[in-house]
């Protein structure tokens, strides 16, 4: 009897349900994304050196159009078109005289005292090969790139003698001669200028 009870309750019960193989709908969501210049986000910015010991002094320009820029799925894409002017009177050194003597003596015995131009030539994965236009003369330059997610830095220099801004040198040397004398009483500014481009490339998505 026993026996028999127990046959029948186990032919009688309800089999369990099987939830690994039990089937769930889900909708998967499918992003389009693209990536675009962010104005907001870059920052153009140099070095320039004085006294013998070349120390290093740095600066701004808080104002800059970045033109034909892209949508794209790399920065590649996005700059590869890309054109720029820089506006000289948005130099920022933070020092307001210091400021003012770039502008007046550097910037004011060049033919092209107020922008700075110029265009994205080439693109790779490791440099970025940019034509700078300044005193009314075009010449390449080569920056490097190095990134941190979306996060992009452009670091080169240019020696201003190969723009022919002889002058400017000169006229800023002088207009800060003191300002300029190291330990050893000697006045120098270099003609070397370091270039620190950054910005961040935003996504976009549908």
């Amino acid at each position: 009897i026993l026996g028999l009870s127990a046959l029948t309750i186990f032919s009688c019960s309800t089999p369990a349900e099987n939830t690994e193989n039990a089937e769930t709908t889900t909708e998967e969501v499918v992003k389009n994304c693209v990536y675009v210049y962010d104005y907001a986000a870059s920052k153009i910015e140099f070095g320039a050196f004085k006294t013998t010991e070349k120390l290093e002094v740095k600066g701004a320009f808080e104002s800059f159009d970045v033109l034909n820029t892209n949508t794209g799925g790399n920065f590649k894409e996005v700059f590869e078109n890309a054109e720029f002017k820089i506006y000289v009177n948005s130099l920022e050194t933070k020092d307001a005289g210091r400021n003012q003597r770039i502008r007046d003596h550097f910037f004011g015995e060049l033919l092209s005292k107020d922008t700075l131009s110029g265009k994205i030539v080439k693109i790779d994965s490791a440099a970025v090969e940019v034509e700078l236009s300044m005193n009314k003369i075009s010449k390449n330059v080569i920056l490097k790139i190095e990134q941190n997610g979306n996060e992009y830095m452009l670091t080169g220099a240019i020696n201003v003698l190969d723009w022919k801004a002889d002058k400017g040198l000169k006229g800023i040397n002088d207009a800060c001669k003191d300002l300029h004398k190291g330990a050893d009483g000697v006045s120098k500014t270099w003609a070397d200028v370091n270039l620190y481009i950054s910005t961040i490339l935003k996504e976009k998505c549908d």
